[in-house]
C-alpha cells in the first residue's frame, strides 16, 4: 500500500481540515483562565460560549448538508466555511467584553457546522471497507485532538502566559488559512463521487420524516448527545476547576488538557479499529462504561497530578466511542448517496442538545452548587450512555444485523 495513495492524501486532508477546527473550537477553554484575568464572565457565561457555538454549529451543519447533499459544490462549501471559521477566531483576539465573544462563537459556528459531515462524506466514499471505521475516527477523534488537544493547549498556553491570550487567538486562527489552500488545491472528487442531480428529488424524499423512522439513526442520536454532553461538560470546566477550585497553574492545567488529548488520540485510532473488527455495538458499549470514570478521577484524584493524569488517560478512551454513534453506524444505516444530509442531521442534533446543552446546563449547576457539579453531570451521562448503548443494532459489514444499504 502506498503511503501516499488517494485514499491516505485524503484523510490526510480532512485530518488538517477538522483538526483545526478543534483547535479553533477549543481555544477558548484553554484561555478562560487568563481571559477571565480581563474580562467579568461567570460560570454560566463561560457554559454559554460553548453552548451558543453549539447551537449555531447544528443548525448550519443540517442545512448546509442538506444543500450539499442536493446541489453538491462539498469542496466549494468546505473550502469557505474553513477561510471563515479562520477568520472569526482571529477576529476573537480583539474581543472587548462577553457579548463580543459571544457573537463570535455563534459565527464561527455557523463557518464549521457543515465541516464533519462534508469531510465524512467525502471519507465513506474514499475509503476501503476494512478501514472505513478507522478513516472516519481518525478525522473525528484522532487528527482532530492530536491538534486540538495535545498541542493546542501546549502552544496556546505558553502563547497567553508570554504574549497574552489575544495574541494566543491569533496563533490558533491562522493555520486554518493554510488548511483552505490545500483543500481548494488537491481535493478533486472523481466523477463518480458527484452528486447525481437526477436523485435530487429523491435526496428531498429522504428527508426528516424518513430518518426519524430509522430507529438506529434516531438511537444513534441520542446515545452521541449523551456523549458529547459528556466530553464538552468536562473540556469547558476542568480548566477553570484545575486553576481556581485546585490552584493548578496555567503550565500544570495544560499538561493534563494535553494528556486528555494524547488519551483521545490514542483512542480515535485504536477504538473505531476496534469496531471493524469486533462490531459497532459491542465496541461503543465497552467505552462508554469506561467513560463514567473519567469525570470522577477529576474530583477524587486531582490531589496528586500524576495519578489524575494517568487515570484520565485511561478513562478518557471513552472519546474514542464517539464517531461509532456520530458518523460510523448512521452512515452504515441509509443508502450511500444520502449520507451527507444524514450526517448533517445526526451532528446538528448532537450539537444542539449534547454540545449547546451539555455545558449549559453544567455551567447553571456550577454557578448553584460549585464547580464538582459539572463532572457528576458527565458521569451520569456515559452512565446512561452505557445503558442506552444496548438498543444500538449492529451495522459492521463483518458483524452486521440490520440491512446493510450504505452501499445503495
Amino acid at each position: 500500500m502506498k503511503l501516499l495513495n488517494r485514499e491516505n492524501s485524503i484523510l490526510a486532508i480532512m485530518g488538517l481540515t477538522f483538526g483545526f477546527v478543534f483547535v479553533d473550537r477549543l481555544s477558548i477553554n484553554f484561555l478562560m483562565p487568563f481571559i477571565t484575568q480581563e474580562l467579568d464572565i461567570t460560570n454560566a457565561q463561560i457554559g454559554l460560549l460553548a453552548s451558543a457555538l453549539a447551537m449555531s454549529w447544528a443548525i448550519s451543519g443540517y442545512f448546509l448538508s442538506n444543500y450539499c447533499t442536493r446541489y453538491g459544490h462539498r469542496v466549494g462549501v468546505l473550502v469557505i466555511s474553513v477561510i471563515l471559521f479562520s477568520l472569526f477566531t482571529l477576529l476573537s483576539s480583539i474581543a472587548a467584553s462577553f457579548m463580543a465573544l459571544l457573537i463570535i462563537r455563534v459565527l464561527m459556528g455557523i463557518a464549521e457546522g457543515p465541516v464533519l459531515p462534508i469531510a465524512q462524506s467525502i471519507l465513506i466514499e474514499e475509503s476501503s471497507e476494512k478501514r472505513r471505521g478507522f478513516n472516519m475516527g481518525f478525522v473525528q477523534n484522532a487528527a482532530s485532538n492530536l491538534l486540538g488537544s495535545v498541542l493546542a493547549p501546549i502552544i496556546l498556553i505558553y502563547v497567553a502566559e508570554n504574549y497574552g491570550w489575544r495574541h494566543a487567538f491569533i496563533v490558533a486562527g491562522v493555520p486554518g488559512l493554510i488548511v483552505a489552500f490545500l483543500i481548494y488545491k488537491y481535493i478533486k472528487l472523481a466523477p463518480h463521487t458527484q452528486v447525481d442531480k437526477s436523485v435530487t428529488s429523491e435526496a428531498k424524499s429522504y428527508g426528516l420524516g424518513m430518518l426519524v423512522r430509522n430507529k438506529n439513526v434516531m438511537v444513534s442520536i441520542g446515545l452521541s448527545c449523551l456523549m458529547v454532553a459528556w466530553m464538552f461538560s468536562q473540556l469547558t470546566f476542568i480548566p477553570v476547576y484545575l486553576t481556581k477550585v485546585q490552584g493548578y497553574s496555567g503550565y500544570q492545567m495544560g499538561s493534563v488538557m494535553s494528556i486528555l488529548g494524547v488519551s483521545a488520540v490514542i483512542s480515535g485510532l485504536l477504538v473505531p479499529m476496534l469496531s471493524d473488527m469486533f462490531g459497532r455495538a459491542r465496541v461503543f458499549r465497552l467505552f462508554t462504561l469506561i467513560a463514567i470514570f473519567c469525570p470522577l478521577s477529576v474530583l477524587f484524584m486531582a490531589g496528586s497530578q500524576a495519578y489524575m493524569m494517568t487515570s484520565l488517560f485511561l478513562f478518557y478512551f471513552g472519546l474514542g466511542a464517539i464517531p461509532i454513534v456520530m458518523a460510523t453506524v448512521p452512515s452504515e444505516s441509509v443508502p450511500r448517496k444520502y449520507v451527507v444530509g444524514t450526517l448533517g442531521f445526526v451532528m446538528g442534533v448532537t450539537e444542539l442538545v449534547g454540545g449547546f446543552m451539555g455545558p449549559s446546563i453544567s455551567g447553571v449547576l456550577a454557578d448553584i452548587y460549585g464547580l464538582n457539579a459539572p463532572f457528576y453531570f458527565a458521569a451520569g451521562l456515559a452512565g446512561l450512555a452505557f445503558i442506552g448503548s444496548y438498543m444500538l443494532k449492529e451495522t459492521s459489514p463483518k458483524f452486521g444485523t440490520v440491512n446493510q444499504v450504505a452501499n445503495a
